[in-house]
């Protein structure tokens, strides 16, 4: 069978599970239009929409970040969402950011577990990946984080996701508690001492990556809109997540940590923090660092008032300044 023939077959299939009785295959729907989609496109060269509305289209996108490197058909369907969706702006956000990427040779996929390594034949980087509170790269994810920022800077992926749900401060589950986790994390680096190691961190991967980074001996961090204290989150009565961790605090579980004095006292060298100028909340988190360490370098979008700013540095390439301002020392300190 020649490969038509095999898109062909495939497709049959798809058709003959949508023929089947609603009930059996509803939570799959939006995958098989999909794929169904992908095929014709394939095929044809001809796009053909493969969702009705916004939660749908949601759910395929995530679906193609994860398992279709088909760039030309990732950006016709984000076109085509942000066309019927204008108001939408995650659309515009993968647009952005799709439109960045020229072509993409990286088999990088964002797998499910807390430890996660991508190794890039003769890079000279290596960018040790904090998750948020749900393990992702907030409004990107990992799989377009890796094919927009990682790829073009040549840089090997080392993901740790937090499943404690405590910003990192009861370590990596898979490896132990925080001390535990910081010398297997480190043990794990001297495959990668030839090149230079940089930590990010986004949302709430922010505070691990800059909490890691000072126990670790990384020099450089990039951050994106996340918590640099939890005392400014306790104010806030609708983040459960830092109530969660003032509890574990005064049950003595986790250590308060006064992350401003652990920077100064550290090797880290620089920590570029990227936030959006009219997010109350992401300002007052910079500002309780960088008001008292002078490691700190703000990237500031003022008129931005989101959460979300990567595809905004994405797009006007400060964020790969950023990555390539730090010491071009190799290894830890």
């Amino acid at each position: 069978m020649d490969d038509d023939d095999v898109l062909l077959a495939v497709d049959d299939e798809l058709q003959a599970l949508l023929n089947r009785p609603r009930g059996r295959v509803r939570r799959a729907l939006p995958q098989l239009h999909l794929y169904r989609s992908v095929i014709a496109w394939k095929r044809t060269g001809r796009f053909t929409t493969p969702f009705e509305d916004v939660v749908t289209a949601r759910i395929q996108f995530w679906e193609l970040d994860e398992h279709c490197a088909i760039l030309d058909y990732k950006r016709r369907f984000v076109d085509e969402a942000v066309e019927r969706f204008p108001d939408r702006r995650g659309f515009r956000l993968f647009q952005r950011v799709l439109g960045t990427i020229s072509h993409s040779r990286s088999r990088f996929k964002a797998g499910s577990g807390d430890v996660q390594i991508y190794r890039r034949p003769d890079a000279t980087m290596t960018i040790i990946g904090f998750g948020d509170i749900k393990g992702g790269f907030t409004g990107v994810g990992w799989t377009l984080f890796d094919r927009a920022i990682a790829e073009p800077l040549n840089a090997n992926i080392i993901l740790l996701r937090d499943r404690n749900r405590r910003i990192y401060l009861k370590g990596i589950e898979s490896l132990g508690d925080y001390q535990t986790s910081i010398a297997k994390v480190r043990e794990l680096l001297k495959e990668f001492a030839h090149t230079r190691i940089v930590a990010t961190g986004c949302s709430g991967g922010v505070f691990g990556a800059i909490n890691f980074s000072a126990d670790l001996g990384v020099r450089h961090i990039v951050a994106f809109s996340g918590p640099t204290t939890i005392e400014i989150g306790e104010a806030n009565s609708d983040r459960q997540a830092y109530r969660l961790i003032s509890a574990d605090i005064e049950a003595g579980v986790i250590e308060r940590i006064d992350l401003a004095a652990k920077v100064n006292a550290s090797a880290i060298d620089r920590i570029d923090f990227f936030v959006a100028g009219q997010s109350p909340f992401d300002m007052a988190q910079l500002n309780a660092l960088r008001e008292r360490s002078p490691k700190v370098v703000p990237h500031i979008y003022e008129d931005l008032g989101g959460h979300v700013i990567t595809d905004y540095a994405i797009e006007d390439g400060s964020i790969f300044t950023a990555f390539n301002a730090g010491p071009q020392t190799p290894g830890l300190a």
